[in-house]
């Protein structure tokens, strides 16, 4: 197997990687969502030679780059976020996060009382250093929640915690350490593209910090348990200091297995066990994405 990626060092640690990709056969040539554009060229001419065992893996939205788009009907099999008849395996960068766990669970550490007794306005804060996503969703927010706290590469500066881990695991791990002091975190998927998942609310979950979701995408309903975060749908029916307090109280004394549904556990069940060469499972795993997408 050989596998084309300019995240070589995120992929060696990757859960689809070391779990699932393994089966594939010896001359298997797999495309990953991040590939240079030599390697692009490359794509292109192992379609046409048809030579080799074809895999693409696109976890995340395709609109964001050339390098993730791909022919998909020229593979012999895809793992996607996106619909497929045939010779797709449903998985999205969000699965991928929380079945490698490159989350750290920090709940139970950082539910300090004096977060919330302090002040009638709990802090608020927001990781990201997608510009695009500030700028389309800034307003929104701040119409929403009031006065928050930026942080990232255009807000205040996330600094390294740790060394020892690829660059994603590390981004994710040093955004977590800032949002364990929070009271709440801003949660806005990068798209609403259906079926995408990125596991943003698992930033704040795992760091014992309620959740405030916003945006159009609302499949993390059917991904965590509805104690576990605010999304648009209950702002507004009571105080929003209460309902951080409630849910920050609730995740951080809550079980692991308890911040999800029962859903997504059969889902995870599934694809840590199935056969990802089998069409059986490719189209089962598709009946999950009909489960999971549809609210």
């Amino acid at each position: 197997m050989i596998l084309y990626s300019k995240m070589g060092e995120v992929w060696r640690h990757s859960y689809i990687l070391n779990n699932m990709l393994t089966v594939l056969p010896f001359a298997a040539r797999v495309f990953t969502d991040h590939i240079t554009y030599i390697q692009y060229l490359k794509m292109y001419s192992h379609i046409v030679k048809r030579n080799d065992f074809l895999c693409s893996v696109n976890m995340e939205v395709v609109s964001h780059n050339l390098s993730y788009r791909k022919p998909f009907k020229s593979f012999d099999l895809n793992i996607s976020y996106q619909k497929f008849d045939n010779n797709g395996l449903y998985f999205t960068i969000g699965f991928e996060h929380l079945l490698n766990k490159n989350f750290k669970d920090m709940r139970g550490k950082n539910i300090h009382q004096e977060k919330f007794s302090s002040s009638h306005k709990p802090s608020i804060g927001w990781v990201s250093s997608n510009y695009e996503k500030i700028h389309s969703h800034i307003d929104h927010v701040r119409n929403v929640v009031g006065d928050i706290t930026l942080f990232g590469q255009y807000g205040v500066f996330v600094p390294q915690t740790e060394f020892s881990l690829d660059a994603q695991r590390n981004w994710i791990h040093s955004s977590q350490n800032i949002i364990s002091s929070l009271c709440a975190h801003i949660c806005i998927e990068n798209h609403d593209a259906d079926g995408y998942f990125s596991a943003m609310p698992a930033y704040s979950i795992l760091s014992g910090t309620a959740p405030i979701i916003l945006g159009n995408n609302k499949i993390h309903r059917k991904i965590f348990s509805a104690n576990s975060f605010i999304d648009d749908a209950s702002l507004g029916t009571k105080p929003l200091h209460y309902e951080i307090q409630r849910v920050s109280e609730w995740i951080n004394s809550a079980r692991y297995d308890e911040l999800f549904t029962p859903l997504f556990s059969d889902y995870c069940d599934f694809i840590t066990s199935c056969d990802i060469m089998s069409s059986e499972a490719q189209r089962k795993s598709q009946l999950f994405r009909d489960r999971i997408v549809k609210l």
